[in-house]
């Protein structure tokens, strides 16, 4: 059960969706499957339009190809969860105040936090840019797996690790003065790292 004052301040499912639309529907309904504008609503369910697409005759949604597509939460809930995780709150404390099962809003939180990842991923840098790597061993050791040996280790290989071995290294890659990005890579070639930098 939601609380209802808790969703107070995120407005109305309906205003929700129609926030989401206004975002998504920038320039325009595109169809997701084959990219045409050729497009006529077909009815509305929970404040989200349903569509169908002239040149494919495939139907889709506001919904259609985003993290909440499939979801049994409504979009109101998601802009809460996403507005909580920016103040740092716990998931724990957020599954409470919606009244929703731990691993659900966790299942969420989690999906909403890979894309914002992503988004920074995908942010050029610039200006004075410099870069490093580190490797983190992939090991067993310190993981709870009951069936294994005591202090049992999974890495066995000397030298500098790759994504293939069990040690994987981490590109940080910084600009001086702003944001930095993190981000596991294959190897530490040059091919690679020309590919993060340019």
């Amino acid at each position: 059960m939601i609380v209802p004052e808790i969703l107070e301040v995120v407005s109305s499912e309906e205003a929700c969706a129609a926030f989401l639309r206004g975002v998504r529907w920038l320039d325009g309904i595109i169809c997701p499957t084959c990219g045409s504008k050729s497009v006529i609503k077909w009815c509305r369910y929970r404040g989200c339009w349903r569509y169908m697409c002239k040149h494919c005759q495939k139907t889709f949604n506001d919904k259609t190809g985003t993290i909440f597509e499939y979801s049994k939460m409504g979009v109101r809930e998601w802009l809460y969860i996403s507005r909580e995780l920016e103040k740092n709150k716990s998931i724990n404390r957020i599954s409470k105040d919606l009244g929703r099962r731990y691993k659900h809003v966790m299942k969420a939180a989690h999906k909403v936090m890979k894309r914002v990842e992503a988004r920074k991923l995908l942010e050029r840098l610039s200006g004075v840019v410099e870069a490093d790597e580190m490797y983190v061993s992939a090991g067993k050791k310190g993981t709870r797996c009951l069936s294994r040996k005591p202090r049992k280790r999974g890495l066995k290989l000397r030298s500098r690790g790759t994504r293939g071995k069990d040690k994987p290294p981490i590109m940080g890659v910084l600009e001086r003065g702003g944001k930095a990005v993190l981000k596991v890579a294959r190897d530490v070639s040059k091919k690679t790292v020309d590919g993060l930098m340019n």
